[in-house]
């Protein structure tokens, strides 16, 4: 009798637990069981096929016609507008992009300090009013540029600083052997401090100043000194005029209590060029 009802008790149990799983298992035809279908938004419009791209290999040197090192280097790729802008640590002889098929040309940029407006160069065109300020500039790393068409797989770019260098090679006098010429100094008077990075009807200066005088180590007797002392300018290849006067090195000393200078006029001043100068003082 116990083990009859037992059995109907458990039944009923096995019964109850039936009915209630069935409740959490939808059926097929039940709408929780189909994976609903999501609607094209747009279904007349079609999708937009991205630009082809191909791969492009960029190599780099230097042309610097003084010792210097690059710690950044900018490139920049253009159709008529900017289709990317990547900036890279460290001297690289060479990278591989992978481009647009309608690149067209290449903008690098070295040494450049503080960041790109990508707005401001979003055509190529931009580059033609693009000026360096030389207050930014240093010898060690100097601001370099270079830019080219696309044409096929390679590229090769030749950085050029826009840097001009000055270098007081040696100074003799030659007016009394007796006397000393007290107090030498050099400084570079109309220096070109700012100036286009790709003009494209050679280098004007955009502004000019004259530079804070830098003593020689020495006064000058008798002896030839070899200061090898080195100043820096922008380029000056336009003519000279009233309001774009030519650089020039101005050498000032004392001579028995007088001041007297020593001028030389430093015209034209190609981009990336080293000046060696040797004074004679008479």
């Amino acid at each position: 009798m116990k083990t009859s009802m037992r059995i109907r008790l458990f039944t009923a149990l096995l019964s109850a637990f039936l009915a209630a799983a069935c409740v959490f298992i939808p059926s097929d035809d039940t709408p929780d069981a189909v994976t609903p279908e999501i609607p094209d938004k747009n279904p007349d419009v079609e999708p937009e096929e991205k630009p082809s791209m191909r791969s492009l290999a960029v190599r780099f040197e230097t042309n610097a016609s003084f010792e210097c090192e690059i710690r950044k280097l900018d490139v920049f790729l253009y159709s008529d507008v900017l289709l990317t802008h990547r900036s890279i640590r460290g001297m690289r002889d060479s990278i591989h992009l992978c481009v647009p098929e309608n690149a067209a040309r290449i903008v690098a940029v070295a040494n450049a300090t503080g960041t790109f407006n990508d707005a401001a160069l979003a055509h190529y065109d931009a580059w033609d009013r693009f000026e360096m300020d030389i207050k930014y500039e240093s010898p060690r790393f100097p601001i370099m540029g270079a830019e080219a068409i696309i044409n096929g797989d390679e590229c090769l770019m030749t950085l050029s600083p826009l840097l001009c260098k000055v270098v007081l090679r040696s100074v003799t006098q030659y007016i009394d052997d007796e006397a000393l010429v007290e107090n030498p100094r050099i400084y570079l008077k109309n220096c070109s401090s700012a100036a286009a990075l790709f003009p494209r009807q050679g280098y004007s200066p955009l502004r000019q100043m004259d530079t804070e005088p830098v003593f020689l180590p020495y006064d000058i007797g008798i002896y030839t000194q070899y200061p090898n002392i080195c100043l820096y300018c922008y380029p000056n290849e336009m003519p000279s005029t009233p309001t774009t006067p030519p650089t020039e090195l101005v050498m000032e000393y004392e001579w028995q209590g007088i001041t007297k200078t020593y001028s030389e006029t430093l015209h034209p001043l190609y981009r990336n060029s080293t000046v060696h100068l040797d004074i004679a003082l008479k």
